[in-house]
């Protein structure tokens, strides 16, 4: 079983987020189940982008409805989701609705840096922003989790990787883990999704 890290393609025409309101995400940047909000989540975007995300990443994960579906149809089911507007601020002005703060809840410490044992227990730092490896059997099967030895992290299975792709997703990157840096992945405008390689393609080797 391959596992990606689920990350947002911060393709230079992509979405960005200049402002988030003053809901506290606290509990779903750390994958702890949360009582439902009073209100929606609300992120303002940084200017007038012209290719829509159907995935943010920061300050924590939003999806569209899109994306909720795709991962509902894979099967996913440890997922909290929450109502969340997207203000365009530029352009018209606009707000879309079509959004969900996703709280992945909880973590699967599963994480074998390359060349190295899997690291002990939930409450680990590491890895630092390093290349790595997930354990299948650490893994217990999830189609996606967060991981538990660096939380802001979101790992999807093989098969979920390849429903996300199938749905034609935007915004969406899917990264191996053997080649994590801690920095951001970024397609070519009207290029590929960054990180999504040739699934018939073996992975890195250590």
């Amino acid at each position: 079983m391959r596992y990606f890290l689920l990350r947002q393609d911060a393709r230079p025409d992509g979405w960005r987020v200049a402002f988030t309101d003053d809901l506290s995400l606290d509990a779903v940047r750390l994958g702890l189940p949360m009582v439902p909000p009073a209100r929606p989540a609300r992120v303002t975007l940084a200017s007038a982008q012209t290719a829509p995300s159907d995935f943010l990443e920061f300050p924590c994960p939003f999806v569209s409805d899109r994306m909720r579906q795709a991962l509902d149809a894979a099967g996913v089911d440890n997922v909290e989701y929450f109502p969340a507007l997207v203000d365009e601020q530029y352009g018209d002005g606009g707000v879309i609705a079509e959004y969900w703060v996703a709280n992945v809840v909880g973590a699967v410490a599963c994480a074998s840096p390359l060349g190295g044992d899997v690291a002990d227990g939930p409450d680990e730092v590491g890895p630092p922003a390093a290349p790595f490896r997930v354990d299948p059997a650490r893994a217990g099967g999830l189609g996606l989790f967060r991981l538990a030895e660096d939380r802001r992290l979101l790992v999807v299975s093989e098969p979920v990787a390849d429903v996300l792709r199938a749905a034609g997703l935007r915004g969406v990157a899917l990264q191996p883990p053997e080649t994590y840096t801690g920095r951001l992945v970024a397609s070519a405008p009207n290029g590929p999704a960054a990180g999504t390689p040739d699934p018939e393609a073996e992975p890195p080797a250590p």
